[in-house]
């Protein structure tokens, strides 16, 4: 199987871990999001789909945030770095859907998404799907890396 994978080019794609990394810093957090809904096994083009994420601690219990935390979810391409991908091939942004919400009581729900270009235009055919905090461009947190709070997954 290995050899096929390298016919096809995917023995240098980044993994899950590397994409984490390269988005992080390397540095590691105090929570994370997880999926606690179905997702769908495959996206369509132009199709509307939906799937919730909870707010989970390093000992994986959820946790119910009192504030409210901005989250955006953007697609990423497998190259090595990741670039985010924000248009299709024709320019059109390629999201259509609520893609900025707000995680209220350790939960976000992302409904009637729909993605508007197929995967297959894009290396390798497959792209990452991430959610993080949405931060200001102008934040100090923005330009300090040091400056990160702990409590941000």
């Amino acid at each position: 199987a290995s050899d096929v994978y390298k016919r096809q080019g995917l023995n240098n794609t980044p993994n899950a871990e590397m994409l984490m990394n390269f988005l992080s810093c390397g540095k590691k957090f105090k929570y994370h999001l997880k999926l606690v809904s179905e997702f769908p096994s495959t996206i369509y083009r132009e199709r509307n789909f939906n799937f919730k994420v909870s707010l989970f601690n390093g000992h994986d219990v959820r946790v119910r945030n009192t504030n409210r935390i901005p989250v955006a979810l953007n697609f990423y391409s497998s190259e090595n770095p990741p670039k985010v991908i924000e248009a299709n091939t024709s320019g059109a942004r390629i999201l259509r859907g609520g893609h900025e919400k707000e995680l209220v009581d350790g939960e976000v729900e992302f409904q009637r998404l729909q993605i508007r270009e197929v995967t297959s235009h894009f290396r390798n055919g497959w792209i990452f799907l991430v959610i993080s905090p949405k931060l200001p461009v102008k934040s100090s947190y923005y330009y300090q890396q040091d400056a990160m709070p702990d409590n941000i997954a």
